[in-house]
């Protein structure tokens, strides 16, 4: 029987970003005027805009090989990110 790996946020890479994205400053201040926090929904809000562009994106373009060479790539603030994704999933 196969068992799935255990990750931590502090194996690996802390610090280090191999994998990013390039935002400009008008599609951030579009993000801000586009949703307020004031008006928050949570369905419809910045942080999955943020998740599209700062993740998902990026992890589509990183060619990792498996879940652990790019486990092990990301740094703490993006093993953060995803395991609130995964959670939140």
């Amino acid at each position: 029987m196969k068992t799935e790996a255990l990750y931590s946020i502090n194996d690996g890479n802390q610090n280090e970003k191999f994998y990013f994205a390039k935002l400009d400053q008008q599609w951030l201040d579009d993000l801000k005027a586009k949703y307020s926090w004031d008006d928050f929904n949570t369905y419809d809000n910045r942080m999955w805009e943020y998740m599209d562009k700062l993740f998902d994106q990026v992890i589509e373009n990183c060619n990792a090989s498996s879940n652990e060479e790019l486990w092990q790539k990301l740094n703490r603030p993006q093993k953060v990110f995803w395991s609130f994704l995964a959670f939140g999933g």
